[in-house]
């Protein structure tokens, strides 16, 4: 039972990362709602503008990095329940 309990620890580990990686994704994508709403009330050749228009870029580029780790932290919670599930299949034999 200890080995049931350690990879469900291990499952919940890797869930909670995806999960970490998830909230980094939805606070980026609130933020550029926000810049891009402030973007349409200042004129469009302004320093704040291109503040803005930099911001963006740099969390586009954000939001890719995340996409990749997402994928990468879901491939490994999918191995840790599939390992789960294997250590248990072995317990019904």
């Amino acid at each position: 039972m200890a080995q049931a309990a350690a990879l469900r620890t291990e499952l919940d580990r890797r869930h909670a990362a995806v999960g970490t990686l998830a909230a980094r994704r939805t606070a980026i994508v609130a933020d550029q709602d926000r810049v891009r709403q402030n973007l349409g009330a200042i004129p469009a050749n302004s320093e704040l503008a291109r503040r803005y228009l930099a911001q963006l870029q740099q969390q586009e580029t954000q939001l890719a990095a995340l996409q990749s780790q997402t994928e990468a932290a879901q491939r490994l919670a999918d191995e840790a329940d599939a390992a789960l599930k294997d250590f248990i299949a072995t317990l019904a034999l």
